[in-house]
């Protein structure tokens, strides 16, 4: 009889394995909402009234569908997206014209922008993206003051 009580018996990490496993089992997946942006430019390097383009890319990053996105750009402002639903892992392009003004100079002309949207339990906020582009031959120089590089100068006499 003693032998068969001892293949009966759970000790206590047993009991709590099976019960985070049946925890698992019975509730419901955990919503994670999330999305990414990343903004890239058309050049590197502008002069004033020249017309450069940005490129707003949006990721579903998420396990949840998501509704209305929207893109705020602090120099653009509001970014139309042409999209009312993203889904899972779904990606949207948004490509903005930009006129660049002399009101633009030194440079570099450095604008953050950020994605939201909406989903079933609330709003979803995406990371900082931002883009710096040089203005005329000062616009080098002044990149180095936001922690980018200054593209190589190709040498004539070479």
């Amino acid at each position: 009889m003693g032998e068969s009580m001892r293949k009966t018996k759970i000790n206590l990490k047993d009991g709590l394995s099976i019960a985070v496993i049946a925890a698992l089992l019975i509730l419901p997946a955990m919503a994670l909402p999330g999305i990414e942006l990343t903004k890239n430019c058309s050049t590197i390097s502008a002069n004033v009234d020249e017309i450069i383009f940005y490129t707003f890319d949006i990721k579903n990053n998420g396990t949840e569908k998501l509704y209305n996105p929207t893109i705020l750009d602090d120099r653009l402002g509001e970014v139309a997206v042409n999209k009312s639903v993203l889904d899972i892992g779904e990606s949207y392009t948004v490509r903005v014209p930009y006129n660049v003004l002399q009101s633009d100079l030194p440079g570099p002309l450095v604008n953050v922008a950020r994605a939201r949207a909406e989903w079933s339990g609330g709003e979803v906020h995406s990371n900082n993206a931002s883009f710096a582009v040089s203005l005329g031959i000062i616009g080098y120089e002044n990149l180095s003051k936001y922690g980018y590089d200054a593209p190589e100068s190709s040498d004539a006499s070479a």
